[in-house]
C-alpha cells in the first residue's frame, strides 16, 4: 500500500459530497452520523432480533417519540451496550 493510500484510508469522511453528474451548490449531498435509529435499525446495530430486542431490550432504553414512531438514540444504546457488557441475558 502506498503512503498516499493510507492517508486517504484513515481520513474523515466527508461532511458533504457533490454529485458529479451535478456539481451545482444547491445539489450537495449532506453525509451525517445517525443520532437516533427506529427499533428495526436499533435491533440491527445490536445484531439481534426483533423479537428480542422488542421483549429484552427495549425496555430498558429511553426513546423519543414522534407521534407513531419510537426512535431510539444512539447513545442510548450504547449505554445499554456498557451496562450490560458482561451479563447474559
Amino acid at each position: 500500500m502506498m503512503a498516499t493510500e493510507t492517508a486517504q484510508s484513515t481520513a474523515a469522511p466527508p461532511v458533504a459530497e457533490i454529485p458529479a453528474s451535478n456539481p451545482r451548490p444547491d445539489s450537495l449531498t449532506i453525509i451525517a452520523p445517525a443520532l437516533a435509529l427506529g427499533p428495526m435499525n436499533a435491533a440491527k446495530a445490536l445484531d439481534v432480533g426483533w423479537d428480542l430486542f422488542h421483549a429484552e431490550i427495549e425496555p430498558e432504553l429511553k426513546c423519543v417519540r414522534v407521534r407513531s414512531k419510537k426512535l431510539f438514540p444512539v447513545k442510548e444504546l450504547q449505554r445499554w451496550l456498557d451496562e450490560n457488557a458482561g451479563m447474559t441475558l
